[in-house]
């Protein structure tokens, strides 16, 4: 007789919103199939959805979030850049470069 394992889906959705939510509902439809799953994100991230997925699994859906601090000032981003809406547009660069009008 084989030993069955509960399913459990990681899942990594790419840093920015129009990811990240339909990660969730992806996220939902499994979980209603007694899956559980984890959505890897960062912990700015995390407090955006946390109430969706409050909501979800109050329901009796197994979804966690489990929080990863990303290194944003380690890769040279701003404090908190947790998202691709965070980024510094390239405008935001140049105008410390661009010259004083006297």
């Amino acid at each position: 007789m084989a030993t069955q394992f509960p399913l459990h889906f990681l899942l990594l959705p790419h840093l920015t919103h129009d990811h990240i939510i339909p990660m969730i509902d992806i996220a939902k439809l499994l979980a209603q199939h007694d899956v559980s799953i984890t959505i890897i994100t960062t912990p700015l991230n995390a407090s955006r959805y946390t109430t969706t997925i409050s909501r979800s699994t109050a329901t009796g859906l197994k979804i966690q979030l489990l929080h990863v601090p990303f290194p944003a000032s380690e890769t040279g981003l701003p404090d908190g850049c947790e998202t691709k809406e965070c980024l510094p547009s390239p405008v935001t660069r140049l105008i410390p470069q661009l010259p004083q009008r006297h």
